[in-house]
């Protein structure tokens, strides 16, 4: 009897390491993911709030088909919890102005780490330049083969 006690205590141990084991690599996976997002941009980001952004043309597919090849105004950026890129993204809230084609919006999406890279890299390079230009480089990078 006191064997199959000592069996259920040696278990229980076992299980509680493994639980705190789990639960430190999840921490540690977490901050690496959160100083990845510092390190290629979410603090220049974060300064960007109310100016221009420039969303790449091949951002993911699981974004909505507007936000391709288009621009915003950042209007907020947060971290969100988010089981499909991992255990959290970046989430840029944005204000998409009228065009001829498409009526005032706003919308959110999420951005992983390299998505988040690119979207600032994309918004240096044209920054001086005025939405006129940006649609019409965006429509000859997508006619290009």
């Amino acid at each position: 009897m006191s064997e199959q006690c000592g069996d259920k205590t040696v278990s229980a141990f076992f299980r509680k390491r493994l639980v705190i084991w789990a639960f430190g690599l999840l921490l540690l996976t977490s901050l690496g993911k959160l100083v990845a997002y510092e390190i290629l941009g979410a603090n220049q980001l974060r300064n960007r709030v109310g100016q221009r952004v420039v969303f790449p043309s091949d951002l993911s597919m699981d974004s909505p088909t507007e936000l391709v090849g288009r621009y915003g105004y950042l209007k907020s950026m947060k971290y969100r919890m988010n089981a499909r890129l991992g255990f959290f993204d970046l989430e840029l809230h944005c204000e998409i102005p009228q065009q001829a084609d498409r009526p005032a919006g706003e919308i959110m999406v999420g951005l992983s780490p390299r998505e988040t890279l690119d979207l600032l890299i994309v918004t240096n390079k044209t920054a001086g330049f005025g939405p006129e230009l940006i649609e019409d480089l965006n429509r000859n990078e997508n006619s290009e083969p």
